[in-house]
């Protein structure tokens, strides 16, 4: 009778004990996405905007700030936080507020609500190739995000992070057009990188042996790299 206390007892223990390792994992795996008062981040972002007929060929480099303030509890009960957007420039020496945005982790998902639109940024726990639609909770047509690659390395203005989580939130391309949209997390930072290129070539004759991106019609590049944190 004692043996069978003893290893029903021992069974209780083990199974506790993984039960809590993988509630553990689960929580880690929010440090992609953190939300704290006061997290403060500082990207260089470079705009380019190309009309090739009317010899439109617009570079924009300027400097954006995310912080996030204050918590709150929203309207379905569920704890967001305020995300406040700077932006600075040559012309705009000082910080100007540009847009206010909303953040939190909702039923296991990092949602983000940008221009009015709530957008799902990552699915917890994060998995490789693994595909959500990020236009779930808003009026655009589906979207479909996917994990490319979990807890590598990277190199951003001389600067190693890692780990890092990327998320292709578009890759659709054809001999005339390139629509592709990524973006990259650290642990305990949230974003690092984001990349949006959307071109077209509208020429007549298509010279296939080229890469799109060296015959744009029209078309636009955006890169946001950090370049600091607190």
């Amino acid at each position: 009778m004692k043996k069978i206390l003893y290893f029903a007892i021992l069974f209780f223990v083990i199974c506790y004990s993984c039960r809590k390792g993988t509630e553990k994992t689960i929580e880690i795996s929010y440090e992609y996405f953190p939300l704290r008062a006061g997290l403060e981040r500082v990207y260089k972002v470079t705009e380019i905007n190309i009309d090739a007929a009317i010899n439109k060929y617009d570079t924009s480099n300027y400097y954006l700030k995310e912080k996030i303030c204050s918590e709150y509890i929203d309207n379905s009960g569920n704890k967001a936080w305020t995300l406040e957007r700077y932006i600075k420039n040559d012309t705009i020496p000082s910080w100007e507020i540009s847009d206010l945005w909303v953040a939190q982790i909702r039923n296991n998902q990092a949602q983000q609500v940008e221009e009015n639109l709530r957008i799902v940024k990552i699915v917890f726990p994060p998995n490789k190739f693994e595909i959500w639609n990020g236009n779930a909770f808003n009026f655009l047509e589906p979207k479909y995000f996917e994990i490319k690659s979990i807890n590598e390395s990277i190199v951003l203005n001389g600067k190693n992070y890692t780990p890092v989580l990327t998320v292709i939130e578009e890759d659709d391309y054809s001999y005339i057009h390139k629509n592709y949209e990524v973006e990259q997390y650290a642990k305990e930072i949230g974003l690092i990188n984001r990349t949006e290129i959307s071109i077209l070539d509208k020429s007549t004759v298509i010279d296939i042996t080229k890469p799109i991106e060296l015959r744009i019609s029209v078309g636009r590049l955006y890169y946001q790299t950090l370049i600091s944190n607190n």
